[in-house]
C-alpha cells in the first residue's frame, strides 16, 4: 500500500533509485554505441557495484522501468500533498518556487555527486571524461526522459531568466573553447545543505543576512496603537505580498514591529543592513539574489534597513534602484523598509503600505516606565517628560540601570534600582549620533554663577518652568487639547561674552537635560539638499534623546530670506523654508543665540516662546562678575582691586573670566595672583578683541602696558 513521505531522507532516495536506474541504463546504452569511440571503459556491473553504495546505503539499481519508478514517486508526492504533514525539502523547494518535475530531476542529477563523490567517476565516464565530475547540461540532457529532439526544449531551464538560475538554485559553469552543451551545472551549496539537513536549525548563506525566529508579541512592543491597527489590517494581505514602508527615527521600534508582525504570521524575520550590501555591480547583484533566495526557502519576510538610502541616493547609478526596484515587486513574500527620511516611496504593479513611526506620547511612556521598572507614578512622570524614548530604547535604559545598581550594591540580586540608575540608563541611550553634527555640552554653571539683570534671570526661571511642567500643563491639566505643546524656541539676543552660552547651560543643568551646540560648519553644505539631510538628522536624533539644541550663531542658518536672483538664492530659501516646518513639528527645546535680533527672518522670530536679551554689563554686574571669576582658593593678592577693573575696562563677563584664568597662569610661578598679572592677562585680551590700549581704561596701570616689551 502507497504511503505518503513522512520523512525528508525517504523522498531523497526514492529520486535516487530513479537516478540509479537512469545512469544504469545510459550505461548499457553507451557501452553498446559509443565503447568504440571512448578511451574510458566502464562495465554495467561496475557502475552497479558502485551506484549500490550510495550515500543512503540503501537502494542502489532497481531492474525495474524508471518510468515505474517515477509513477510510485507521483503517486506518494500526491499522497503527500493531500496530507497534514511537512513536506519533504525537494518537494517544498520544487512548490515553492513553482518548479516543474523536469527541473526537479536536473536538481538530483547536480545533488547526486556532491552528497557521494562516487557518482562523480560515473559521470566522467559517461562523459567520456574522467575529471569531469560535475553534469553538463548536454549530460543532463541525455539522463531526462524523451527523444533528443525534444529535448532540446529543455535548454530553456538552464537559461539566465529560467527559475532555476533565476533563484541561484544552480550555477553554469562555463568550458574554456567549449558550447553551451559541454557548460558544467553545480548545485548550489546553500541549497545542498538545506536539502540534505532535516533540523531546525538552519544557518544562512551569509553572516550579514540576520534570522530573526519573532517571540514578541504586539502586547509586548510600545508603538502608537493606530500603528499596530494598521499593522494586524496589513497582516490579514499577507497573501499580497505587501511592501511596508516603515519611516522613523533608528529605535524607535521598527524592527520589533516587523518582529510582532512576524510572530502573527508565525514566520522568521531576516534582517539586513542596507550598508552590508556589496558595492561591484555583479557582488550587487548576486548577494541580493542569494537574499532573496533565503527568505523564499524558509518562508519567512525581509527586513531592508536604511533601503531608502540606496532607493534616494542622488549620486547612485540608476542600475542599483533599478534592479532593487525589480527585487522588491516580483518577492512573494512581505517587505519592511525601514527609513529614517521623510521620501515617499512607490513601487509599480504592487502595493506600498507607508507606517510612521512616531515617539509615544508622554502618558503612554509613563505608563510603560510605571511596568517596566515598577516605579511610582511621579517617577514615571518625571523620566517620560525628561526623555523621550521609545519603547526598545526603555528596555535598553532599564535593562543598563539594572546592571549599574547591581554593580553598586556589590553584586546584590535583585538589586534595588534607584531614580540615579535610571536617568543613567536613559541618558546612555540618548544622542548617540548627534554627536556626528554637534557638540555636547557639558554643563558646569548654575543659576548662582550668572550674573544677569533681575528681569533677565525671572525671564530664564520661567523657561525652565516651561520645560519642567510641559508633562503637568498640557496632559494633567488638559491644554494639550487646546494648545498644541510645539517647539519650545527661545532666542538669546547679545554681543559675544555677555553670557548666553553660559546661561544655556545654566538651563541644561537646571532642567536635567542634556545640551548640544550645533556645529554649523557641518550642517550647511554646499550640495543640494544635504543641509536638509543633517537639519534632519539632528532634530530627529533630539526629539528622541531630549536634548536642548544650541545653535549658537544663529543668523547663518535662520537668517532673513532674501530675494530670488539666482539658483543660490532659491535653494537657501529651500533650506530656510524647511527649516521653519521642522521646527514646527519638533517637540523639543531649541535655543538660538545671534549677536543682532534684526538678522532674523521674521518668521523663526513669531515662532519664539521666550526672546531674551544679554546686555552688556554695568559696573555693578561686572565688579560681580570680577569677583566670582576667582575661586575660593585662588591666592589672590592683597592689591587686586576688583573695583578699579569695574569701573575702567567696559568689557563683557566673557571676556572677564578669560582674563582671570591667564592671569592665574601669569602667576603660577609665584605665590600669589596680582594686580600686575591682571593687568597684563587684559591687555592681551584687547589684543585679541583688536580694541586699542588707552591710559583713559588702564589709569594708573597703565606703565605697565605702555611699553610693549615688556609684554
Amino acid at each position: 500500500m502507497m504511503k505518503p513521505y513522512r520523512k525528508n531522507r525517504d523522498y531523497l532516495v526514492d529520486w535516487i533509485r530513479w537516478l540509479n536506474a537512469k545512469l544504469y541504463w545510459e550505461t548499457e546504452r553507451f557501452n553498446a554505441t559509443e565503447r568504440m569511440e571512448s578511451v574510458h571503459y566502464m562495465s554495467s556491473e561496475e557502475v552497479q557495484n558502485i551506484l549500490n553504495r550510495d550515500v543512503f546505503e540503501e537502494g542502489g539499481v532497481y531492474e525495474r522501468e524508471v518510468e515505474g519508478i517515477l509513477e510510485e514517486i507521483r503517486s506518494r508526492v500526491e499522497l503527500t500533498k493531500s496530507g497534514d504533514g511537512e513536506l519533504p525539502r525537494l518537494l517544498y523547494l520544487r512548490e515553492r518556487f513553482g518548479l516543474g518535475e523536469v527541473e526537479e530531476k536536473v536538481l538530483v542529477i547536480c545533488l547526486a555527486p556532491e552528497i557521494y563523490p562516487r557518482y562523480g567517476k560515473v559521470y566522467g565516464f559517461l562523459q567520456d571524461d574522467l575529471s569531469a565530475k560535475l553534469p553538463s547540461i548536454y549530460f543532463i540532457l541525455r539522463l531526462l526522459d524523451g527523444r533528443f529532439p525534444e529535448k532540446f526544449s529543455y535548454l530553456r531551464y538552464f537559461s539566465d531568466c529560467s527559475a532555476l538560475v533565476h533563484f541561484r538554485l544552480i550555477q553554469k559553469i562555463p568550458v574554456q573553447g567549449s558550447g553551451l552543451g559541454q557548460t558544467l551545472v553545480k548545485l548550489d551549496d546553500r541549497l545542498c545543505s538545506f536539502l540534505l539537513d532535516e533540523g531546525e536549525g538552519l544557518e544562512t548563506f551569509s553572516p550579514f543576512l540576520k534570522r530573526i525566529w519573532p517571540r514578541r508579541s504586539f502586547r509586548d512592543i510600545l508603538v502608537e496603537a493606530e500603528v499596530i491597527q494598521q499593522l494586524k489590517g496589513i497582516g490579514k494581505l499577507v497573501d499580497e505580498s505587501p511592501v511596508l514602508y516603515f519611516r522613523g527615527i533608528e529605535g524607535i521600534g521598527k524592527r520589533e514591529a516587523a518582529e510582532a508582525f512576524c510572530k502573527m504570521l508565525s514566520m522568521p524575520l531576516f534582517f539586513l543592513e542596507a550598508a552590508d550590501i556589496p558595492t561591484d555591480k555583479g557582488l550587487f547583484q548576486e548577494f541580493l539574489r542569494a537574499v532573496d533566495r533565503e527568505v523564499r526557502l524558509q518562508n519567512g519576510a525581509l527586513y531592508f534597513n536604511h533601503l531608502d538610502e540606496i532607493l534616494f541616493h542622488p549620486g547612485l547609478e540608476s542600475f542599483y534602484r533599478s534592479f532593487l526596484r525589480g527585487l522588491l515587486a516580483e518577492a512573494d513574500y512581505p517587505i519592511f523598509i525601514g527609513a529614517t527620511g521623510h521620501h515617499r516611496f512607490r513601487l509599480r504593479g504592487k502595493a506600498v503600505f507607508e507606517v510612521e513611526f512616531r515617539v509615544p506620547s508622554l502618558e503612554e511612556r509613563k505608563r510603560q516606565w510605571m511596568r517596566l521598572a515598577k516605579v511610582r507614578s511621579r517617577v514615571g512622570e518625571y523620566l517620560a517628560s525628561t526623555f523621550a524614548l521609545s519603547g526598545p530604547l526603555m528596555e535598553e535604559a532599564y535593562s543598563l540601570a539594572r546592571l549599574r545598581a547591581k554593580l553598586a550594591q556589590n553584586g546584590q540580586n535583585p538589586a534595588r534600582i534607584r531614580l540615579e540608575d535610571l536617568r543613567a540608563g536613559c541618558l546612555s541611550q540618548s544622542q548617540h549620533n548627534l554627536s556626528s553634527l554637534a557638540h555636547q555640552i557639558r554643563p558646569f554653571y548654575d543659576f548662582e554663577d550668572l550674573v544677569l539683570p533681575e528681569e533677565t534671570l525671572q525671564i530664564l526661571k520661567e523657561l525652565c518652568f516651561h520645560i519642567r511642567y510641559k508633562h503637568k500643563i498640557y496632559v494633567e491639566w488638559g491644554f494639550g487639547k487646546k494648545f498644541s505643546s510645539g517647539c519650545l524656541a527661545s532666542l538669546f539676543v547679545g554681543q559675544s561674552g555677555t553670557g548666553k552660552t553660559m546661561a544655556a547651560e545654566v538651563i541644561a543643568k537646571e532642567v536635567g537635560m542634556d545640551l548640544f551646540r550645533i556645529d554649523l560648519a557641518r550642517i550647511i553644505s554646499k550640495f543640494i539638499g544635504e543641509t536638509e539631510k543633517n537639519l534632519s538628522k539632528i532634530f530627529d536624533e533630539a526629539e528622541q534623546s531630549q536634548a536642548i539644541l544650541f545653535f549658537d550663531e544663529a543668523d547663518a542658518l535662520f537668517g532673513k530670506r532674501s530675494e530670488v536672483e539666482s539658483a543660490h538664492d532659491r535653494y537657501a530659501n529651500i533650506e530656510t523654508d524647511y527649516l521653519l516646518q521642522r521646527i514646527e513639528r519638533f517637540e523639543g527645546v531649541v535655543i538660538l543665540a545671534t549677536n543682532f535680533q534684526e538678522n532674523i527672518d521674521d518668521a523663526f522670530l513669531r515662532r519664539m516662546r521666550f526672546l531674551v536679551e544679554f546686555p552688556n554689563p554695568d559696573v555693578q554686574h561686572r565688579l560681580k562678575i570680577w569677583q566670582k571669576a576667582f575661586p575660593p582658593d585662588a591666592p589672590l593678592a592683597k592689591d587686586v582691586d576688583f573695583a578699579f577693573l569695574a569701573e575702567h575696562l567696559p568689557i563683557a563677563g566673557g571676556n572677564i573670566r578669560n582674563i582671570a584664568l591667564n592671569a592665574a597662569f601669569l602667576a603660577a610661578q609665584e605665590k600669589e595672583i596680582r594686580m600686575e598679572h591682571l593687568i597684563l592677562s587684559a591687555k592681551r585680551e584687547y589684543d585679541k578683541m583688536g580694541r586699542r590700549v588707552t591710559e583713559r581704561d588702564f589709569g594708573r596701570y597703565y606703565p605697565l602696558v605702555k611699553d610693549k616689551n615688556q609684554l
